[in-house]
């Protein structure tokens, strides 16, 4: 009778641990030998038609669930992609795809399948300029209008339907300035205004109304993303770790990393936040926990390469990694059958 309770005890425990393992996230894992133009993949986007982009230092894909399209740089033609380094991709209400990289930032008409480079009015000229600057982040906020982040330029911003923008001054701590480097944006929770870090100088408030961009905390990290929390706070993802800016006590909490850790990317899920590290991995930070930690590799292996940099969740739930040298990894929404 022992021998028979233990047998079917031993037995449980089998069929848990295998309905368990079951039960893990199936990986899909997408290089250059499925059709992606290059392995370090810089961002990451989903359109209007769920196509899935991907910005790689080789080229602008299109993937559409089974292989992938890739637009390059043509010399000598201006209906072509700009550059090959892709930094960032939005959509717009017409589902244009906006594209911005190394060599300044331009659109492309799904229709035409031509690209039409982007202008901007300078702070003090009514004369468009060619925007040819390093662009690290295209937002569209809800008005329709869409905020560009570039490195010399700073903020320019372009009204719904225009292909040219203007550049805005930053009130800064000391003085007005005219260069400066964005590096995100993140729209805020009542949609009229947007967050804007500008390094070197802080975490910054734009008024959409108003085209106002003005510093409302000054701090000497570098960030990389944004990524928005409760009670309009929000994740400021840095060169040294995980930091949560509270703007009504217009206070920086402290690390919430385990260690000084370069945070590329924030993706908050459900109350865990997915944060994407370059050369660690990716850490999870669970709902009222103080510090981040690894994924759990006992779930199974969900990057092929450590520096990961970039995150997003489709209107599927399923979450995409963008990784240097490693490609992509989908991690589905839908548990593995047992």
């Amino acid at each position: 009778m022992k021998l028979y309770r233990s047998t079917a005890v031993a037995l449980f425990l089998i069929i848990c641990f295998a309905a368990a393992k079951a039960q893990e996230l199936p990986v899909k894992f997408l290089d250059i030998s499925k059709g992606l133009s290059n392995n370090s993949v810089i961002t990451i986007h989903q359109d209007a038609n769920e196509f899935m982009w991907f910005g790689t230092y080789d080229g602008l894909n299109r993937y559409d669930g089974y292989s992938f399209k890739t637009y390059r740089n043509r010399i000598g033609d201006s209906t072509s992609i700009a550059s090959n380094s892709v930094y960032c991709i939005h959509n717009d209400f017409k589902n244009n795809i906006w594209v911005g990289g190394s060599k300044g930032a331009g659109v492309l008409n799904q229709v035409t399948d031509k690209f039409k480079q982007l202008n901007y009015l300078p702070y003090n000229s009514n004369k468009p300029q060619p925007l040819n600057d390093i662009v690290h982040q295209i937002k569209m906020v809800s008005t329709g209008t869409i905020l560009v982040a570039s490195q010399q330029k700073g903020l320019v911003t372009f009204d719904e339907n225009s292909f040219t923008g203007k550049q805005i001054t930053l009130d800064g701590a000391n003085k007005k300035k005219y260069v400066y480097d964005v590096s995100a944006i993140q729209q805020g929770d009542n949609k009229t205004y947007c967050w804007v870090y500008v390094n070197n100088e802080g975490i910054c408030r734009y008024t959409i109304k108003d085209k106002k961009l003005k510093l409302v905390f000054s701090t000497p990290l570098k960030a990389n993303c944004f990524a928005p929390s409760v009670s309009e706070s929000l994740w400021l993802g840095t060169d040294e770790g995980l930091f949560l800016y509270d703007p009504v006590k217009n206070s920086l909490s402290g690390n919430y990393m385990p260690r000084k850790i370069n945070v590329t990317n924030v993706l908050p899920e459900n109350g865990l936040l997915w944060i994407a590290t370059d050369g660690a991995g990716v850490f999870n930070l669970y709902r009222d926990s103080k510090i981040a930690v690894p994924y759990d590799k006992e779930k199974g292996r969900i990057v092929k390469s450590n520096s990961v940099w970039c995150q997003y969740s489709d209107t599927r739930g399923n979450k995409w990694l963008g990784t240097l040298r490693g490609g992509i990894s989908m991690i589905s929404a839908v548990p593995t059958a047992f």
